[in-house]
């Protein structure tokens, strides 16, 4: 089995050199690496350029295969993601941002995780330090800010996933084919890490490996932290679920969180029209208060 690791860019050249250090400090050689440039106005790109350059024997020497690609106009993420999943050769893909970085043993757990896990599974996840823009790290990790860590789901991952996102995405290794199956990510979608967990493990489940490798960085322009319109996004990630009783209760409940707020547009109404509701305690009532407008 080979492996394609991907680093996406966008204007990170404050951290994108601690990200390429971080790679070529790996344990473990012998992978392909894709790095993409989504048009980064800064000077990203440069930077990534000049150091491949000074890297270039010792890469190769290592048997880390570097395709590059500079964007003349910002695709987004989710599009940019959908391009490397395309154009990567490797049996499992796993990535990092180049405002994060590696632990060195990063893809030798990975590659551990290829041998070790039975053939169902999709792929791994883990756990991540967190640190801010200056690298120093902070307490608690990364999952144990977003639930408790007493036990960690792993055939029961979706139903668990519903009540929130707990994955630090670059923690996540998985079969490159199991993706292609699902179509890739959501291109209309400000973010596509939660949407894809959950069509990914509601049914195929993702192995848990408690060793955190890699620090996610938190320095106050990522692209979760931007976004404000997170319910209505939600709104379209569950919708995805109706069909089983779960998914239809997330749905619902993120639908009177939209409504409580003020927060339903006019693509969501036009939607809601087409529900039936009738079956969610007070489905009908919120059905009709939102066709109305009343929200």
């Amino acid at each position: 089995m080979t492996l394609t690791l991907r680093s996406t860019c966008y204007n990170h050249q404050d951290y994108v050199l601690e990200c390429l250090d971080s790679v070529a400090e790996q344990d473990s050689g012998g992978f392909e690496w894709v790095i993409v440039d989504d048009s980064s106005t800064d000077n990203s790109p440069d930077l990534i350029q000049q150091w491949l350059a000074q890297h270039h024997e010792a890469l190769r020497a290592r048997d880390i295969r570097v395709e590059l690609i500079l964007h003349e106009q910002n695709r987004g993420f989710t599009a940019t993601l959908n391009e490397i999943l395309t154009r990567a050769k490797g049996d499992w893909l796993c990535g990092i941002s180049c405002d994060d970085r590696m632990l060195p043993h990063r893809l030798s757990r990975v590659r551990q995780a290829m041998q070790a896990i039975p053939q169902h599974y999709a792929g791994i996840y883990g756990d991540a330090y967190v640190i801010d823009a200056h690298g120093q790290r902070s307490e608690p990790r990364f999952i144990a800010r977003h639930r408790a860590l007493e036990t960690m789901p792993q055939e029961d991952l979706f139903e668990v996933l519903l009540a929130g996102n707990f994955i630090p995405a670059p923690t996540v290794a998985v079969v490159r084919q199991r993706l292609l199956d699902l179509g890739g990510y959501d291109v209309s979608l400000a973010y596509e890490d939660y949407d894809m967990w959950l069509r990914l493990t509601r049914t195929t489940p993702l192995a848990y490996d408690p060793e955190p490798t890699v620090e996610y960085r938190i320095h106050g322009q990522n692209l979760h932290l931007q976004i404000t319109d997170w319910r209505q996004i939600n709104y379209w990630i569950y919708r995805k679920h109706l069909d089983v009783a779960a998914g239809a209760r997330r749905f619902f409940g993120n639908l009177k969180g939209l409504q409580k707020h003020g927060q339903i547009n006019a693509c969501i109404r036009e939607d809601v029209r087409q529900l039936d509701l009738a079956g969610q305690p007070g489905g009908a009532a919120l059905q009709r208060a939102i066709l109305a407008g009343h929200c």
